[in-house]
């Protein structure tokens, strides 16, 4: 049994399998998260004094069922951060994470490693050894399966821990049903344990894997002190995010199944509404990547709306004036497609706004400002101003060339990049004042490409393309599905990798990293309960 008060809880099962199924990719993962990467002379270290090579020791020691268990995860972190902004280091220092790992391995495995890591006894408790390995670092025990000897070749589960902090060693220990350690714990019983939890019964729903998460998300908790233990015992883990990691197609794919409750979504989640599959379906049709989503309105500490979701946050970063933000709706859409060079994409970007017309005098006035401003820092003091329609005629494409003095690899005085804009009513709408509507943009360089069409033709054709996808009503007949979806996403990163100009920098290897994923696809969306419910499915690139 699992306790209640762990935060984090980590499962992984069959790893040996993996690493040896899995390709190179998900390999390189594998041995990084054993510790073969940023602490790989340590994993090194250790391999050889078990006499194994590194993938030999990941096998025997990591390879079949491994469950790491963490608590005060929260508290730790929200030290850490406090002691980097120079607030609370001392407190930093007293909250450290706490954790133990249970590992299943044979009995041969066992035995080497107590005579390897010369093991020595720190305690009997119940007729459980405790050892302590590591020159007294860790403590280490192992159980074995009821009714079996210590030498009879039976598998064996090691519970590992830090000795400076064993709280979480004891609790497992005592739980496996071998008695307290030297830090106390639980009795093992449902009321401490995660049996009958809303969280447990979530992590089940999602089905068989390879690996699960389970986390401990915070809970409001009454002012009153009184009650603040016992509203927390009753609600510990009513707040929660699950995932289970499971394989497919030979493990080439890979899919993340999620579930999360967070009571402090609520309000926001009942806000979406029920929509059809069918426009993002069109969107990513031959996209590199498109991303389609409903904008949550989050209330924070104060009561003041937050925007939650990414393309909400490059929203943002746009520095939209508060006009424009106030004429925006909930939903908006990336879009990025093959383009010519230099760049080899072209972006576009649509966002819904409450009433169409103010959103294109604002949405005019922004584009021009920010051609402007653009050409300005670059060097150039523009002499021929972008257009300014000033909000009329909404459905007409507008576009407008940005000089970018070479630093797109075009001439000093071309138009590297080429933005087109316009606006449109939604499914069922009318470009009339008061209605609802969507403002797209396109944006693409280079002077020409392939088929002819130049970085203009291809930002208006974006542009075109976007505006009638959202303003479509769904087929009938489609096969997309209907749900309240909160976002739908897919990127295409070796297909990005390859589009991309070599020229681009790449000091942290994230071009390795593009190469070796092929597609990518995700889908969250409100679920009954309050839930929110998704799968993100990763293939890799076939070599």
């Amino acid at each position: 049994p699992l306790p209640r008060s762990a935060e984090l809880i980590v499962v992984l099962q069959d790893a040996a399998g993996v690493r040896a199924t899995a390709g190179e990719q998900l390999t390189e993962l594998l041995m990084a998260w054993s510790g073969t990467g940023r602490a790989g002379p340590k994993w090194d270290a250790l391999a050889k004094s078990l006499g194994w090579s590194q993938e030999e020791a990941f096998d025997r020691l990591l390879g079949q069922r491994v469950i790491v268990v963490i608590e005060n995860l929260t508290a730790a972190l929200d030290g850490s951060a406090a002691g980097r902004a120079g607030e609370g280091g001392r407190e930093a220092a007293e909250s450290p994470i706490r954790w133990a790992l249970l590992t299943d391995v044979s009995a041969e495995t066992d035995r080497r490693l107590v005579e390897r890591l010369k093991a020595a006894p720190r305690a009997l408790v119940k007729g459980q050894p405790v050892l302590s390995i590591e020159n007294g670092r860790f403590e280490l025990a192992a159980k074995r399966r009821k009714g079996k000897g210590a030498n009879d070749g039976s598998p064996v589960t090691l519970i590992v821990g830090p000795a400076a902090h064993p709280e979480v060693f004891d609790t497992l220990l005592e739980s496996a049903g071998g008695g307290g350690g030297g830090g106390g714990g639980g009795k093992g019983g449902p009321e401490t344990t995660l049996a009958g939890t809303p969280a447990l019964h979530a992590l089940r729903r999602l089905g068989p894997a390879e690996a699960y998460v389970l986390l401990r998300l915070e809970q409001s908790l009454p002012v009153n002190n009184a009650d603040r233990a016992e509203t927390l015992q009753q609600s510990m883990w009513s707040n929660y995010a699950t995932m289970a990691w499971a394989a497919a197609d030979n493990r080439e794919t890979w899919e993340a199944r999620f579930i999360l409750r967070d009571s402090s979504l609520m309000r926001a989640l009942r806000d979406v509404p029920e929509t059809s599959g069918e426009a993002f379906v069109a969107l990513s049709d031959g996209a590199l990547a498109a991303v389609l989503e409903h904008r949550l309105r989050l209330d924070n500490a104060d009561g003041i709306g937050q925007d939650s979701n990414p393309v909400a946050q490059v929203l943002t970063a746009l520095g939209l004036p508060k006009a424009l933000q106030d004429a925006l709706g909930q939903r908006q859409a990336v879009v990025v497609r093959p383009g010519p060079a230099p760049l080899g994409i072209a972006l576009g970007l649509a966002v819904e706004g409450n009433d169409l017309s103010e959103l294109a005098r604002a949405g005019d006035a922004y584009v021009r400002g920010m051609i402007i401003g653009i050409e300005r820092a670059i060097g150039f003091q523009s002499q021929a101003q972008p257009p300014d329609l000033a909000g009329t005629f909404p459905e007409a494409i507008r576009s407008a060339g940005v000089r970018t003095a070479g630093l797109l690899g075009d001439h000093e005085e071309s138009s590297g990049l080429h933005v087109a804009w316009a606006y449109g009513p939604v499914v069922g709408g009318e470009s009339v004042p008061g209605a609802p509507g969507w403002w797209v943009l396109g944006a693409a360089g280079g002077e020409g490409g392939q088929g002819g069409m130049g970085g203009s033709d291809v930002a208006r054709q974006a542009v075109s393309d976007i505006r009638r996808t959202l303003g479509e009503a769904p087929r009938r007949d489609g096969a997309a599905k209907s749900k309240r979806w909160i976002s739908q996403g897919m990127i295409r990163p070796a297909a990005i990798e390859s589009a991309l100009p070599a020229m681009l920098p790449d000091p942290i290897g994230w071009r390795k990293i593009g190469r070796s994923v092929h597609r990518v696809d995700d889908g969250f969306f409100v679920a009954p309960m309050d839930e929110v419910e998704g799968v993100v499915r990763i293939e890799l690139a076939k070599k």
